[in-house]
């Protein structure tokens, strides 16, 4: 059964494909681009899984995560980097034990696939 998937990127065409391929996987997918001028409004608890990007213009993933209650009702969320020392980064923000996983880029939307899948 598909899950409810929110896509969360500054990078409109990588966010389009990954929700086609999301889609075509039997996925519901919202996605949300991220303007600097605004931070993007979501319900977490609308969604299973939010792919959330973490850098952007003028914003990471740690300042989103920070608007996400603690309690985001079992929402999983999982954050792509090109980064090194995201880890780091969150846990120094004290936003890291709201990310089930860390996915690295460049990734290959097979193993995209197979961490949603396991959540």
């Amino acid at each position: 059964m598909g899950k409810k998937i929110l896509i969360i990127d500054d990078d409109d065409d990588l966010s389009r494909e990954m929700a086609d391929i999301l889609r075509d996987e039997g996925h519901t997918v919202d996605t949300r681009l991220y303007k600097p001028e605004e931070l993007p409004e979501f319900k977490p608890h609308k969604y299973e899984i939010i792919i959330l990007d973490f850098k952007m213009p003028g914003i990471t993933g740690a300042d989103i995560l920070r608007t996400i209650p603690e309690n985001h009702a079992g929402t999983k969320i999982l954050l792509i980097s090109g980064r090194p020392f995201v880890e780091k980064i969150l846990k120094e923000t004290g936003q890291f034990g709201k990310v089930v996983e860390i996915i690295s880029k460049p990734f290959s939307i097979q193993n995209l696939l197979k961490k949603i899948a396991a959540l």
